[in-house]
């Protein structure tokens, strides 16, 4: 069960940074500046693509993420978008999918995920993450090849790969007992 705790409280750190409300309590969130800082950014209208590259940090209240690169793919629907919204390709449409590549690193206080991957679903509120996935919160350690949070049943499964079993470490009661 502290598991599962661990697992969604982490989920959910990977999903803030995204400025989408999962629930009605972090929709205050989405009116926080979010910010991100890049070496470079790339917009493809035609492709409906926006691309973050070279040492990427995406920050939001308390929540930081780091990556290589990012890209944010978005559709051309538009709904209740004003005048401001329609020059701006980050705020036109839909996101549909965001996708950090090259050393994925989300952090919260004490709360850290890593991997080479994490991609967020938007339509179906999703995120995957892969690669030498390391999930921390304090002490307390769950690693994996994949892991995929389903943000809107609250739950989430991580996965080994052949070569690599499913290991957990985990601190009943949340504290550390020293010798």
């Amino acid at each position: 069960m502290k598991g599962r705790i661990i697992v969604a409280g982490i989920a959910l750190t990977v999903v803030l940074f995204t400025c989408f409300p999962c629930t009605a309590d972090e929709a205050s969130r989405t009116e926080e500046p979010l910010t991100i800082v890049s070496d470079r950014l790339d917009a493809y209208d035609n492709t409906m693509t926006v691309v973050f590259s070279g040492n990427v940090v995406v920050t939001q209240r308390d929540i930081t993420m780091k990556s290589d690169t990012l890209n944010v793919f978005y559709s051309k629907e538009k709904t209740g978008v004003d005048e401001v919204q329609k020059k701006n390709p980050l705020q036109e449409g839909t996101v549909k999918k965001i996708e950090a590549q090259g050393s994925v690193r989300v952090l919260q206080g004490d709360k850290t995920v890593t991997g080479d991957r994490a991609v967020f679903f938007n339509q179906e509120q999703r995120i995957e993450v892969t690669g030498n996935v390391v999930m921390k919160d304090g002490a307390n350690v769950i690693e994996g090849e994949k892991a995929t949070f389903f943000i809107a049943e609250n739950r989430g499964i991580v996965e080994s790969s052949p070569l690599r079993r499913v290991k957990a470490t985990i601190y009943p009661g949340g504290e550390i007992k020293k010798p």
